[in-house]
């Protein structure tokens, strides 16, 4: 098991791929045929981040573990905005993070999967923490 990295700024979005908690916004989850990638959106104004990310990590859906959204591509995000509702992110949290020493605002973004970090969406103003 990988060790819990640092966390000291993180995408302001929680949109979870598959975690249980109260006020889920799609009751199943939304799989993406391209990729095999399945969604779930919950709506909590009372979990953190890292709350979130022990949650998801908790799920599994057919066997394969939980873990907060990575949205890699283009095509990956419009089929959550399109599966999931919205054309934003807005209010909830994703798996991306840095390091708790990174000091640059867009420097260094990680997502908890491992995958490159090599697509932002960020809105025009972000990352700004």
């Amino acid at each position: 098991m990988k060790t819990k990295p640092a966390y000291s700024r993180r995408l302001a979005l929680l949109l979870g791929a598959l975690v249980a908690l109260p006020g889920v916004l799609s009751a199943q989850p939304v799989v993406d045929p391209s990729t095999g990638h399945a969604y779930q959106a919950f709506a909590s104004t009372t979990l953190t981040w890292e709350q979130a990310l022990n949650a998801a990590a908790a799920m599994n859906y057919n066997g394969t573990p939980g873990h907060l959204a990575t949205l890699t591509s283009a095509l990956e995000t419009q089929f959550v905005f399109t599966n999931l509702g919205g054309n934003t992110l807005a209010g909830y949290s994703i798996g991306g993070f840095q390091p708790a020493s990174e000091t640059n605002a867009s420097a260094n973004w990680q997502w908890v999967t491992g995958e490159a970090w090599s697509y932002t969406n960020w809105a025009a103003s972000e990352p700004n923490d």
